[in-house]
């Protein structure tokens, strides 16, 4: 079975913006991690199972190199693994004071 990523619009906006963001910082760096992120992608639709699993059957994957999470889910029916939310790490802890 071949797994497709499907990434739902809010995730879509957060790697936008945090591209644009890294990019203002230093030229380049927003292409690095484009390129962080792609090879995230790679490595779940690799082993969709391998990462941990959350409440309401989430998956979670932490980036390397950059202080994101990516949260998923493996929709076996459709063939597909949905990118629900990206967050910065600092982002979830604020949520949770």
């Amino acid at each position: 079975m071949s797994l497709e990523i499907v990434l739902f619009l809010d995730a879509e906006e957060d790697i936008n913006s945090s591209y644009l963001w890294y990019e203002i910082q230093k030229p380049g760096l927003g292409k690095s991690f484009i390129q962080f992120i792609e090879n995230s992608f790679r490595n779940i639709l690799a082993l969709p199972e391998a990462f941990p699993a959350t409440d309401y059957a989430l998956r979670k994957y932490v980036v390397r190199k950059f202080p994101f999470i990516i949260y998923y889910r493996i929709d076996n029916l459709n063939n597909q693994i949905q990118i629900l939310l990206f967050f910065i790490q600092a982002e979830i802890l604020m949520n949770y004071q």
